[in-house]
């Protein structure tokens, strides 16, 4: 039996820095955190319920926290070593939706590490051009 008190120390957050069980060794994964709720409650739910609002905007913060502790913890510029790899590259479209949560940009300030791994991989020739060719087929498809 897991004592839950204990989830959020060692040894769980070296295997699952997200703090959640099950706490799995498995050097193929990352965190994928679910940001559907935050778009749904803010911009399309046919009513106004602010502590919807407010429960997935601090879901998405939390999240932020948890890759800020992981990068500030290792000491390593991307989230699996020296390298960016998928981990990292995942979380690009999840970011950039994120962002919209923090029109005032106080996460960045917040969350510095966060900032800095997020604008070194956006700054990548590859990732520029997708999210150009990206925004190209959203102008397209909207005329």
């Amino acid at each position: 039996m897991i004592d839950f008190s204990k989830i959020k120390a060692e040894p769980y957050i070296s295997v699952n820095p997200n703090g959640r069980v099950p706490a799995i060794e498995d050097p193929n994964t990352g965190l994928c955190p679910n940001i559907n709720g935050s778009v749904w409650f803010t911009k399309s739910h046919h009513e106004q319920l602010p502590s919807a609002k407010e429960r997935y905007v601090k879901e998405v913060e939390r999240v932020i926290s948890v890759i800020e502790l992981h990068l500030s913890r290792t000491k390593q510029e991307y989230l699996v070593g020296s390298k960016a790899s998928y981990a990292d590259l995942m979380f690009l479209p999840w970011s950039a939706v994120a962002g919209l949560f923090d029109p005032e940009k106080k996460w960045d300030d917040k969350y510095p590490l966060y900032k800095k791994w997020l604008d070194a991989l956006n700054a990548r020739p590859a990732v520029k051009k997708t999210f150009e060719e990206k925004a190209k087929a959203a102008a397209a498809a909207s005329h």
